[in-house]
């Protein structure tokens, strides 16, 4: 650290130096737990790729589930599976993690907050049947819907 001129060093006095010792580059690697190691990830059309948070995507979903006026038939599991994936897809593509504002943009798409058009609730019926099972129509229906949404704007 520096000192000002005024202040007078003592030359007896044994000032430390910086030092380091060697660097083992083996042992830089990162042991964290949720590193991906091992086989690659899948590739190519509809494999989509990992998100920014979406645990914290989830918790903000159960902040709005009171909310969601849903029709017979509609299974909760899979109304979350897909507003959670699209609120994803939709933050992603802004660069950023998810937010409240992302949810219910995508729950006010398809009228799950009351005041259904009878074609925002054929359009659910059709993409949300099942899409907590079926990830390859999950990232289907996060496409189509991206692109609605992004048409809107």
């Amino acid at each position: 650290m520096s000192q000002p001129d005024m202040v007078e060093i003592n030359q007896g006095e044994h000032v430390p130096r910086y030092w380091a010792e060697p660097v083992n580059p083996v042992e830089l690697t990162l042991h964290r737990p949720a590193e991906l190691t091992g086989r690659k990830l899948a590739q190519g059309q509809l494999n989509g790729r990992p998100g920014p948070d979406q645990g914290y995507a989830l918790s903000l979903y159960e902040h709005l589930a009171g909310t969601i006026q849903t029709i017979p038939g509609e299974q909760l599991a899979d109304i979350q599976a897909g507003v959670v994936a699209c609120a994803m897809a939709h933050a992603a593509e802004l660069g950023r993690a998810p937010i409240l504002a992302d949810l219910k943009r995508v729950l006010d798409h398809f009228g799950f907050f009351g005041g259904a058009t009878s074609e925002q609730i054929r359009t659910r019926q059709d993409r949300f049947q099942g899409i907590s099972h079926n990830y390859q129509a999950l990232r289907r229906m996060v496409a189509f819907t991206q692109m609605e949404i992004n048409l809107q704007e």
